[in-house]
């Protein structure tokens, strides 16, 4: 029942993209021509207020596709950098077979993530993080849907067979994590102490692994869940709010390891402000909100202890 609440998440999300990436683009052709439009003294119109730049601005390199902003929610950070150019790997069309392929898919990610966890690595970790969304939707596949997915499937296959060399691949190219394995614990016990009546059990097994995709659902939780922000936005004031998320932003840019763990909640955050942004009467409110969703997020997070050390 807990594998199917965290899945139903996962849809619940994903449906909310769509829908919101829609409207969005119909708000954007209206609000287009209207910040086209000369003011009387000749100068064009801009945004609102410096708070909606801040999170439209973040939400701007992912507009241009459903797809795009998908990614930035859901897709690989780490993992562009280390993959193959070609995988050699050739599946049938049996569905059976490929049932069967799957089941090992999970089953391996399970393992590794068991692995990973107990000998602390924090590059397995994350690594096996950026990969939960696309295997847990892999493992929600219907059967008749999975010979349209044998690309996917060779590509996780491979990846997971290979973990340790893709591993060793990524200190390579992005060197030691600037945290230590015990700060991303002490996060995710903190999270967990948060979320974990909302969000079921880990589908990797592990917590730890859980922790990109389980502070999006601390984002959406508090955002909808006005007594619970409330606990959790001591010394909250909007421009220091608005000030370390615009730092945030830059610092993350630096960082590939803190940006695979802590921009996918940016993003969705920001994407939750556009869907109630569009929506509401008054502007103002929904930019306090969401500072108070970021402060509180920001306090939970603590990202001084993974950024710059």
């Amino acid at each position: 029942m807990k594998k199917k609440k965290s899945v139903s998440l996962c849809i619940f999300l994903l449906l909310t993209i769509a829908v919101v990436y829609m409207a969005s683009n119909i708000i954007k052709s209206d609000s287009g021509d209207k910040t086209n439009q000369a003011s009387p003294n000749g100068s064009r119109s801009f945004p609102s207020s410096k708070y909606e730049e801040l999170f439209g601005g973040i939400l701007e390199n992912y507009s241009s596709s459903y797809y795009s902003m998908r990614d930035a929610l859901y897709g690989e950070y780490l993992w562009n950098k280390l993959d193959y150019e070609h995988y050699n790997c050739t599946l049938t069309k049996n569905v059976t077979i490929l049932k069967n392929t799957v089941n090992c898919i999970v089953s391996q990610y399970k393992n590794l993530s068991k692995r990973e966890v107990s000998e602390k690595s924090v590059v397995g970790v994350l690594l096996l993080g950026d990969l939960r969304i696309e295997i847990s939707f892999l493992a929600s596949s219907k059967e008749d849907e999975l010979p349209y997915k044998t690309g996917e499937i060779c590509i996780l296959k491979e990846r997971l067979e290979n973990f340790d060399s893709f591993k060793a691949r990524a200190l390579e190219v992005y060197g030691e994590p600037s945290f230590s394995y015990d700060t991303l614990l002490n996060l995710t016990l903190r999270l967990r102490r948060l979320v974990s009546k909302t969000y079921g059990e880990p589908f990797s097994g592990e917590w730890p692994i859980e922790t990109r995709f389980a502070l999006q659902h601390f984002v959406y939780v508090v955002s909808r869940n006005s007594t619970m922000l409330d606990s959790l936005i001591e010394g909250y004031d909007p421009e220091k709010s608005y000030n370390s998320l615009r730092s945030l932003i830059l610092e993350l840019k630096r960082d590939p390891y803190a940006e695979a763990l802590f921009k996918p909640s940016i993003v969705y955050l920001s994407e939750l402000w556009r869907e109630d942004y569009i929506k509401a009467q008054n502007k103002a409110i929904v930019d306090d909100h969401y500072l108070k969703v970021f402060w509180a997020w920001y306090q939970l997070v603590k990202p001084e202890e993974f950024i710059g050390r």
